[in-house]
């Protein structure tokens, strides 16, 4: 690839490009999740209130693995040793 002014404009639509995340992960997914939470409630009520809603249920360890995960990505990103114990 030339080195040139034109390039610039092609380099930053490729990279914008690339950013975007597919709708199937930010809109269906949390759509599709909800409307299994509520099938899941109506047809089987006893094992939603067992696995869902219980103080050791799945949702619950979600609420607590999310943010140790957030935590981790987010120490790796920053590179752990080079900016805290440098």
């Amino acid at each position: 690839m030339k080195c040139t002014a034109d390039a610039i404009p092609e380099i930053a639509t490729q990279t914008d490009r690339s950013l975007r995340v597919s709708p199937l992960l930010w809109l269906y997914l949390p759509i599709g999740a909800a409307i299994l939470l509520l099938a899941l409630a109506q047809l089987a009520p006893d094992f939603y209130r067992d696995w869902m809603v219980s103080e050791r249920s799945v949702l619950e360890s979600v609420h607590v693995l999310v943010p140790a995960a957030a935590f981790f990505i987010a120490g790796e990103e920053m590179s752990w040793g080079q900016h805290l114990l440098n």
